[in-house]
């Protein structure tokens, strides 16, 4: 039998030990033992082939190694401990003043020590304060964002550079240790794992719009994509229906065109393609003939919260949809949401439309 040590390598695994992987991960996950967000054997493969590449051992890298919408992270513990595991960790030093964490290392054979901060002003900036597991843990979460900044830039060649787990994801609530509190796949973020074959799209995305809300068939703006595939799985919507439902088709606005979607953003639209939304998890696709850029809402989440954005600008005071976008996330663009935070934005844009209908109702 093929055996390798846990140490890094940039080399293709020879035939003998893919499959030597392959037949592992498959007896592996017959077991129940792998954490659930691990599916399928190809997708165990896939992390242990990670793994491998920084030196993690099989076992470990399936534990602590995770992949959000196609891209790898590792947990904060695993970063630090990969850097120890150098033996050119000369000192590392994690002080926390106020709501500020700094953290200091110093790397054998360089002149200084390198020194990265997060503090709440950060997090505020980034949209993250308002998350459960910064009310509740914000120490630990200005720890790890502090910890992980530094490793990238002391130790790119252990840790390879990958981001942590709290950044690619940061709706997962970490313990002390950066690792995560609950299982990742009972935290519902979309796409936690590469697909193995394209998903029907009334599946892959929220619907544009609502069964109960659907356009009518004169309408020439509605795309073809918007329509129901047949499918025998169960419905994955059907919690987010309960959601949608009390929206009344009367209260929809007419639909915008297409071309009036695009974001009067300096960060959207074609001149994008370099900016600072070209980071892990970012998405792009055409609109009105224009390539979009975005910090990972797609198309079709992001039309949807361009029409409700404008029927509860309608129904509860013009500017609410950018409000909402500023106090929740500390944003100014639609562009600059995440898939996952453009979903619950579009949630709570159905929230505020419920409630101003229910008023209007009582009234």
């Amino acid at each position: 039998m093929t055996t390798e040590l846990a140490v890094p390598t940039h080399e293709p695994p020879s035939i003998d030990l893919f499959r030597q992987y392959q037949e592992q991960a498959a007896t592996l996950l017959k077991t129940g033992f792998l954490p659930v967000h691990i599916k399928t054997a190809e997708q165990a493969v896939a992390i242990v082939l990670i793994g491998r590449e920084l030196g993690i051992p099989m076992m470990l890298a399936l534990r602590k190694v995770y992949v959000i919408q196609g891209t790898p992270c590792l947990a904060a513990e695993l970063m630090l401990a990969l850097a120890e595991r150098t033996g050119q960790l000369d000192d590392c030093r994690i002080e926390h003043e106020g709501e500020t964490c700094r953290v200091t290392i110093k790397r054998k054979g360089r002149k200084s020590a390198h020194t990265t901060e997060f503090s709440m002003a950060d997090a505020i900036k980034l949209g993250l304060a308002g998350k459960d597991n910064w009310t509740k843990q914000p120490k630990v979460m200005r720890q790890w964002r502090a910890v992980s900044a530094n490793l990238r830039v002391t130790f790119p060649d252990a840790t390879g550079g990958l981001y942590s787990l709290e950044e690619l994801a940061p709706e997962i609530s970490v313990d002390e240790r950066g690792n995560p509190t609950v299982p990742v796949a009972e935290i519902g973020i979309p796409d936690m794992m590469p697909r193995r074959k394209p998903v029907p799209a009334s599946q892959s995305v929220v619907p544009e719009e609502p069964p109960s809300v659907r356009p009518t068939a004169d309408d020439s703006r509605v795309e073809d994509a918007r329509q129901p595939v047949a499918s025998t799985d169960p419905d994955p919507w059907a919690e987010m229906r309960k959601v949608w439902e009390p929206i009344e088709p009367e209260a929809i606005l007419e639909s915008k065109p297409i071309s009036a979607l695009v974001e009067a953003n300096p960060s959207s639209g074609a001149a994008n393609s370099s900016n600072e939304m070209l980071r892990p998890g970012a998405v792009t696709f055409e609109l009105s003939g224009q390539s979009i850029t975005t910090a990972g809402i797609t198309k079709e989440t992001i039309l949807k919260a361009f029409k409700l954005g404008a029927l509860a600008d309608e129904l509860a005071g013009k500017g609410t949809a950018k409000n909402l976008l500023g106090t929740e996330y500390g944003l100014t663009s639609r562009n600059e949401l995440t898939e996952s935070q453009g979903k619950t934005y579009v949630t709570a844009l159905t929230k505020i439309i419920n409630a101003a209908q229910a008023e209007k109702r009582r009234g």
